[in-house]
């Protein structure tokens, strides 16, 4: 397996994500218990309550899974087709977003986030194709969270001249 993401809690445990589990370790360095569902996550955080949300790609979909502070899954979600899971914010409301690339239609890869309630209900799906006049490709890299829990995603969209511009 391959380490992806790691975080610690205000306890010094230790929650690492991998390519295929989620674990946690006391602030000891004892395994206290192992989420094992042969998802590749990528991104795990934590919030006010420690329940983890945990973000990823199994079989070309996004998943996105939150467990609580025992390692139990309170829910879980598969969505759409995924090339690459690359990024997760957590939002001062509790609701989570994730980002990656996705191929869909007859464009190339495109940008596509998810934002989910605290209860794991999507509450939109925004896709963004960049402005060629041919398919083109769009990687996202990064997502934030403002004070006002709007979602902004930044990557890179080839323009009609095949050229990458930053957005």
């Amino acid at each position: 397996c391959i380490g992806k993401d790691i975080i610690c809690d205000d306890s010094g445990n230790v929650y690492v994500a991998n390519s295929s589990s989620v674990i946690k370790y006391n602030n000891s360095g004892l395994l206290m218990w192992e989420y094992n569902d042969t998802t590749d996550y990528g991104k795990i955080i934590l919030d006010s309550n420690v329940n983890l949300y945990c973000g990823g790609s199994k079989s070309g979909k996004f998943v996105a899974t939150k467990l609580n502070i025992f390692g139990q899954r309170l829910w879980r979600t598969q969505q759409f087709g995924s090339d690459r899971f690359k990024d997760m914010v957590l939002d001062k409301s509790g609701s989570v977003s994730i980002t990656g690339v996705a191929q869909s239609g007859t464009t190339f890869y495109d940008y596509y986030t998810i934002k989910y309630s605290n209860d794991g209900i999507i509450l939109w799906r925004k896709a963004y194709s960049g402005r060629a006049v041919y398919p083109s490709d769009d990687f996202v890299y990064s997502i934030a969270s403002d004070n006002m829990n709007n979602v902004y995603v930044t990557g890179s969209s080839m323009d009609s001249l095949s050229t990458f511009n930053c957005l």
